[in-house]
């Protein structure tokens, strides 16, 4: 049989261990967020020192290169039945880039780095056609017209050199302002 007699409910009890529950669970979700900010900080770091060290080599690659290219260019202008033309393009890596693309860290990155990142990334493959072109300009025999010397052929070559020139300084410009900026982002 059933009692029903009456007692009294420990209101502020329960209230407590409400609030109790309700204060365990914040803190919880807090930890939680505290700790996901920090694998979020930690990834992008990773990402930014990633990308600074691709971009310096590839900085250093298109110095070397744009050097030589100058020096050609110079050479065929002043002289141009002097000697032959070869083409030294500047291989650049994106190995990086892409995976900070493939494993979403570029979401934790910093709009402006992201946006400089893309944009050299978009100004490497330009630069990469260029030198496609140049190289098929300057070496396919189906492209040499019967009865032109090779200093004319060296000559007519001189406006696709002087685009790859443009493209290295461009990338060398684009490059410094990058590595300047992913070096305010990176934390020691």
């Amino acid at each position: 049989m059933l009692n029903f007699t009456t007692k009294r409910i420990p209101w502020l009890q329960l209230a407590l261990e409400a609030v109790l529950i309700m204060l365990s669970v914040l803190v919880a979700l807090g930890v939680n967020e505290w700790r996901q900010d920090r694998k979020d900080f930690a990834l992008a770091q990773q990402a930014l020192e990633t990308l600074r060290g691709e971009m310096q080599v590839n900085q250093a690659e298109v110095e070397q290169k744009l050097a030589y290219h100058n020096e050609v260019y110079g050479r065929v202008t002043e002289q141009p039945e002097q000697g032959g033309v070869s083409l030294r393009p500047a291989f650049l890596r994106n190995s990086a880039w892409e995976t900070v693309q493939a494993t979403g860290a570029v979401a934790q990155l910093d709009y402006e780095v992201a946006a400089a990142a893309s944009a050299i990334h978009g100004m490497q493959q330009k630069y990469e056609q260029v030198v496609a072109i140049a190289t098929e300009l300057m070496y396919s025999t189906n492209l040499i017209p019967s009865g032109r010397t090779p200093g004319e052929l060296r000559t007519a070559a001189l406006p696709m050199l002087g685009d790859m020139i443009g493209y290295e300084r461009t990338l060398l410009e684009m490059y410094g302002e990058a590595l300047n900026l992913i070096e305010t982002r990176i934390e020691a």
